[in-house]
């Protein structure tokens, strides 16, 4: 926020905070219906059993603290989310063995999770939009959670502002989009007034740069 506004051409700023996440991260979107469900199912790692003390437990919600050894792991998979563990390993001093139970326990915790970011048009979605909501306090947990049973809907949040819950969709085409609109939002009991922002050209992705249709990794910063 204090490089944005001497960026050259910016006239302007709008910022929120998210207060809450419904749908995102995590969790994939889920409108290219590739796999089955069973095929999801099989991909999913099972909640880990609780241990003997907190450190230890599958506990998501409980405080976690990172040690400089998971730090290091992370700053490395930070690098390159496809690091393997011989590569963890050389870069953390740690055994392959350790590495990997290490990683292991970060994700049982939800302390990492792997993501795959591609862009959309290559597999037929061409329309992006991002949709503000407003919506009363009162039947914002509900109507959050309706989008985030969307499959059109790629992340979901409540958020500070004059409105209350922003979402971004992904559809086949601007048409795919109207009848997002009309049959879908419009069934959700609790919105009042949707802002649809469409997204015109994607130039950067989760840090990846795009170039004609493809993620391409940015240039390193001097």
């Amino acid at each position: 926020m204090e490089k944005l506004p001497r960026t050259r051409r910016v006239t302007g700023i709008s910022a929120h905070t998210i207060l809450r996440k419904f749908f995102g991260g995590p969790d994939s979107w889920v409108g290219l219906d590739v796999l089955r469900p069973d095929q999801i199912a099989a991909l999913q790692r099972p909640a880990a059993p609780p241990g003997p003390g907190p450190e230890e437990s599958g506990d998501r919600d409980a405080p976690y603290a990172l040690d400089a050894q998971e730090l290091a792991l992370l700053a490395v998979l930070g690098r390159d989310g496809r690091a393997g563990y011989p590569e963890l390993a050389r870069a953390t001093g740690l055994s392959e063995s350790t590495a990997r139970r290490r990683l292991e326990r970060l994700r049982d915790r939800g302390a990492l999770f792997f993501d795959v970011e591609f862009v959309p048009a290559l597999f037929g979605y061409e329309a992006e939009a991002t949709l503000v909501l407003t919506v009363p306090p009162a039947r914002l947990a509900q109507v959050g959670a309706a989008l985030a049973g969307h499959r059109e809907v790629a992340f979901a949040a409540a958020v500070t502002g004059a409105a209350s819950l922003m979402a971004v969709v992904v559809c086949r085409d601007t048409d795919a989009l109207y009848t997002y609109l009309t049959e879908r939002i419009g069934a959700v009991d609790g919105v009042g007034h949707v802002e649809v922002i469409p997204s015109l050209r994607s130039v950067k992705r989760a840090g990846m740069l795009v170039e004609d249709g493809r993620l391409v990794d940015p240039p390193p910063v001097p």
